[in-house]
C-alpha cells in the first residue's frame, strides 16, 4: 500500500500507478494506528487528559524499559487512561481504559533489524500528485460530459429556464436621514436573494459603497439609487419592476455621478 524513504512516499492505493508525494503527507489512520508514531503531550491534553493520577512507575513491556502511568479525565471523558511508554523511543506501546477493559497495544516490538534499503524506495513508473490531480479532473469532466449527453439525448436538449420569485424585503435599515431621505439597508431572505439597497439625494459627487455582487445604479429626479444582489442577477425587466415599486410614477434615468 505504501513505500517511503523518509523523504518521499509512493501510495499504491489508487489507480494503476503509484502516486509520489512528500513523506510528510503520510498519515496512519484506523483503530490502533496511533501507536505507530510518536505522540505529543498536546494530543492527550486536547482529548481531555491533562493531569497524571498517582506516580509514574518503571516497568518492562515486551522486553523493553517503559514508564507506566494514568491520566485523569476531564469532563468530556468518563474513564482514566493508562499509558505504557517506551523510555528509549517515547512510543506509546500500550494504552488502556481499565474501567471498560479496552486495550490497544503492541504485540511485538523490534528495532535495529537489518533491512534492505530497496524496501524503502520505488524505482518503477509513478504519477506525481499534480499528474494524479489532473487525471482525476479529466476523468471527472469526462464522466460529467457523458451524463449530460445522456440527459440531452433521453430527456431534452432545450435550455431549462424558469422565473423565480425572490423576496427582496428590507431586513435591516442600517442608516437613515429624516432630512435628506438617504438610507442604507439590507434586503432579501436568509438563504437566497440577499443584498443591499441605498439611496441619497441626487448628486454629482462620487458614491462608491464598495458593494460586490450584481450592482445596479440609477437616478430619479430627487435621488440616486443603488442595489446589490449576491445570489442572482437582475434582468432589465425585473429591475424595471423593482424600480416601479420603489418610486412609482417616477422614471429611472442613467446614473451619471462619479
Amino acid at each position: 500500500m505504501l513505500i517511503s524513504d523518509s523523504r518521499r512516499s509512493w501510495s499504491f492505493t489508487r489507480g494503476d500507478l503509484p502516486v509520489e508525494g512528500p513523506a510528510s503527507a503520510v498519515r496512519f489512520e484506523g483503530n490502533g494506528t496511533y501507536l505507530l508514531d510518536w505522540r505529543s503531550a498536546t494530543e492527550f491534553t486536547n482529548a481531555g487528559y491533562s493531569e497524571p493520577v498517582g506516580t509514574v512507575e518503571r516497568a518492562t513491556f515486551l522486553g523493553r524499559s517503559v514508564w507506566t502511568f494514568e491520566l485523569a479525565p476531564a469532563h468530556l471523558e468518563p474513564h482514566t487512561l493508562r499509558l505504557v511508554v517506551n523510555t528509549e523511543t517515547g512510543i506509546v506501546l500500550q494504552q488502556r481504559y481499565d474501567a471498560v477493559d479496552a486495550v490497544d497495544e503492541w504485540t511485538e516490538f523490534a528495532v535495529d533489524e537489518p533491512l534492505d534499503d530497496a524496501l524503502f524506495e520505488w524505482t518503477g513508473p509513478f504519477l506525481s500528485a499534480e499528474e494524479e490531480a489532473a487525471r482525476e479532473r479529466t476523468s471527472h469532466e469526462d464522466e460529467r460530459a457523458r451524463r449530460r449527453h445522456w440527459f440531452r439525448t433521453h430527456v431534452t436538449d432545450q435550455p431549462l429556464t424558469t422565473t423565480v420569485q425572490v423576496d427582496l424585503g428590507v431586513q435591516w435599515v442600517h442608516t437613515y436621514n429624516d432630512d435628506t431621505g438617504a438610507f442604507e439597508a439590507s434586503i432579501g431572505g436568509d438563504h437566497f436573494g440577499r443584498g443591499s439597497l441605498a439611496r441619497r439625494p441626487r448628486s454629482s459627487e462620487p458614491w462608491n459603497l464598495r458593494w460586490g455582487g450584481d450592482v445596479h445604479r440609477w437616478s430619479t429626479t430627487d435621488f440616486d439609487w443603488q442595489i446589490s444582489l449576491h445570489d442572482f442577477n437582475l434582468s432589465p425587466d425585473r429591475l424595471q419592476q423593482l424600480q416601479t415599486r420603489l418610486h412609482p410614477g417616477e422614471t429611472a434615468t442613467d446614473y451619471i455621478a462619479g
